[in-house]
């Protein structure tokens, strides 16, 4: 019975959502966002780099059948409440039929695969005339339902596929992802930090104060020409990527870039994906307990190993549960094994944290195990760490660092607590 419901909420929000588009006083350009690594941040700098007043974008994880069309429709979802979504569904009704007058300029959305068939659907509703495909590594990021990151990039390409005409930006840094330039019409550009890459950015230097690193600046080729980016709220090389190709997505929208240069300098990352914090006493804190794959937690490693500090590099690592079983405990070995020559301490936390610790003890670096979040706090509180440390802190959401994180930014270092 639920799943009867499930489908038909998600074929009238669909009807309602086209419905709506096909109301409209005018066509926004459309702009949607897929991949499997830094879709979020991403869409949220394409956000910036366009101007926010002239864009619908899609919220937090608004990015399926039923987070798109609502978006769309500027609905909220309504849980787990039958009455709820009855209401819902009467007023995408009325929406839809009401012919939309002020339309935004632009319609940033990102669009989520987790089942095959996922993207068709999303199709339906929404044809890109400007995309992005962010990276797709040889491992899935969540591959429980895909017997292969062929399988997973080949769903998501069904994002530009048949599209006649258009701009796409490829991530020049994975195979899979420039592959899926094949079977569309699409004019497709990649764009990274490699030679070949049609949007090219140079390796971002990080900006620092007395305080320590606090944004990053580099060089994006766009056109022909190079110009300088400066971004002041963000931190990691992924940030830089993102911001870069959100000044190429702009500029092809017909964008001043001087002007998207200017809204990119005070973008900030989304909460808890890379975010630079401080403690009372100002020790850095990288908060990306968002969620974790093996990917983005090598990313975050290899950040840590080159992050400028006088005192201690230490990594809080955690349970990556979206994996597929077959997977599991060699990514956890791979990423403990990686922290061994990253950090000077690993703290490994979850149900798989030996995994991670011993991999990181046989490498030759320096690991401790905490059972759960308040372990991790007293391990942290042992360690009297001062303004000269930093930490990062990567695990599933489940694991609960964020509150770790939260406590670290509102009391004093020794006296953490959850």
């Amino acid at each position: 019975m639920k799943t009867l419901l499930r489908g038909h909420l998600k074929k009238k929000l669909a009807e309602f959502a086209t419905q709506r588009l096909s109301n409209a006083a005018t066509r926004p350009t459309i702009i949607t966002i897929t991949g499997s690594v830094g879709k979020t941040g991403t869409k949220e700098a394409i956000a910036t780099a366009l101007g926010k007043e002239d864009v619908l974008v899609s919220e937090g994880n608004y990015n399926t059948a039923f987070g798109v069309p609502l978006t769309i429709l500027g609905l909220k979802g309504g849980g787990g409440s039958f009455s709820e979504w009855k209401r819902i569904l009467a007023e995408a009704k009325e929406i839809a039929e009401t012919p939309w007058e002020d339309v935004p300029k632009y319609l940033v959305l990102e669009l989520a695969v987790d089942h095959p068939g996922d993207m068709e659907e999303l199709r339906e509703i929404v044809t890109p005339d400007i995309a992005v495909i962010t990276p797709i590594p040889n491992m899935p990021v969540h591959g429980k339902f895909f017997p292969s990151a062929e399988e997973l990039a080949e769903e998501k390409g069904k994002m530009i596929k048949n599209v006649a005409e258009g701009t796409a930006f490829l991530a020049g840094s994975e195979p899979l992802t420039t592959a899926l330039a094949r079977g569309t019409g699409m004019k497709t550009l990649t764009y990274g930090m490699a030679t070949g890459d049609d949007v090219q950015m140079t390796e971002p230097e990080l900006l620092i104060d007395e305080r320590g690193p606090y944004g990053l600046s580099g060089k994006v080729v766009l056109d022909g020409a190079t110009v300088p980016m400066r971004l002041n709220r963000v931190i990691a090389p992924t940030q830089f990527l993102a911001a870069g190709v959100a000044l190429a997505v702009a500029n092809a929208a017909g964008q001043n870039p001087v002007e998207v240069l200017a809204r990119l300098e005070d973008w900030e990352p989304p909460q808890r994906r890379m975010q630079l914090k401080r403690t009372v006493e100002g020790m850095a804190i990288i908060d990306d307990t968002y969620n974790a794959s093996p990917v983005a937690v090598r990313a975050a490693l290899n950040f840590m190993k080159e992050f400028p500090v006088l005192g201690r590099r230490i990594a809080v690592l955690g349970d990556m549960r979206e994996l597929d079983s077959a997977i599991e405990e060699q990514a956890h070995t791979e990423v403990g094994k990686l922290a061994a020559s990253s950090v000077d301490l690993l703290i490994a936390v979850g149900e798989r944290r030996s995994w991670l610790a011993d991999a990181a003890n046989k490498a030759g670096g320096e690991a401790r195990e905490a059972e759960d979040k308040e372990a991790v706090a007293r391990e942290l509180a042992a360690l009297e760490l001062t303004k000269e440390d930093a930490v990062l802190f990567k695990a599933s959401r489940a694991i609960g660092l964020d509150e770790v994180v939260d406590a670290l930014t509102r009391t004093p270092s020794s006296k953490t607590a959850v």
